[in-house]
């Protein structure tokens, strides 16, 4: 994702597709998993999770929205589950093994560099395990937030609404900050075994979470610009070539030919 004006670095497993934009909200949204508040009404719906091993859609679907005022990140989850009554929610202690239970996920890389990130999860009780993973595999234990989290377990589904403050996250100005590499994964276990879905799949064999290489992307304004190719220049065999176009937005393509036989 990198910072604005930088290029994405060539991974095959990257999905450049899978992008997020954060609403705007005024009003900051009621941390208590009811998800009614006027941040959320506004703010685009994401889904699609894909079996982490099997490359293809989970049965219980999961959906999130993402808001953010100047201070805070905010998140709502909403887990569908057709075995809700047997869900797996055991943990009620923070930083206790939350992941053995049925979970949510959010990974967020808010340095943008691919070298760490903050992992936070959330069982149905509104437990917390969470760290600062490094991709080399370390882990900083030591990183409690702080955030406010509250989960609420209905008929059919389950619910998460988390608030974080971008200073949590080493993010002093976030008017600075146009994106962040951003992940969020579920294990469910209210079913037959256990199954790992995510919203940017790992698309690794053993189906593990955590690969930052393959986030999606968090966009933190409506503004998705990744390159300004408004005045790009060249020096080639003696001569220099300029490409005069507008900023290119990150659903788009640029392709530039060279017709002149004398610049091949």
């Amino acid at each position: 994702w990198g910072a604005e004006g930088t290029m994405l670095s060539a991974s095959p497993r990257y999905r450049i597709h899978a992008t997020v934009t954060a609403n705007r909200t005024k009003s900051a949204p009621r941390i208590d998993a009811v998800l009614d508040d006027a941040a959320w009404r506004n703010a685009d719906e994401y889904t699609g999770f894909i079996h982490a091993s099997g490359h293809y859609p989970v049965a219980d679907q999961t959906r999130f929205k993402v808001a953010r005022d100047d201070t805070h990140l905010y998140f709502a989850i909403i887990c569908e589950d057709v075995n809700v009554d047997v869900m797996r929610r055991r943990f009620t202690e923070h930083d206790g093994p939350v992941y053995q239970d049925d979970c949510v996920e959010l990974f967020i890389d808010a340095a943008g560099n691919r070298n760490s990130f903050y992992q936070i999860v959330i069982n149905g009780n509104g437990a917390t395990f969470d760290r600062l993973r490094k991709a080399d595999g370390g882990s900083d234990m030591a990183w409690d937030g702080p955030y406010d989290v509250a989960a609420h377990v209905a008929d059919k589904a389950w619910t998460v609404e988390v608030a974080i403050p971008f200073a949590s996250l080493g993010i002093d100005d976030p008017a600075q900050v146009d994106r962040v590499g951003f992940n969020v994964g579920r294990e469910q276990r209210s079913r037959d075994g256990t199954i790992l879905s995510q919203w940017a799949p790992c698309l690794v064999p053993n189906g593990a979470f955590g690969f930052v290489e393959t986030f999606g992307v968090l966009h933190l304004s409506a503004s998705r610009t990744i390159f300004d190719a408004s005045n790009i220049e060249a020096d080639w065999r003696g001569r220099t070539i300029r490409l005069d176009v507008p900023a290119q937005q990150a659903d788009a393509q640029l392709t530039a030919d060279i017709t002149d036989a004398s610049l091949r």
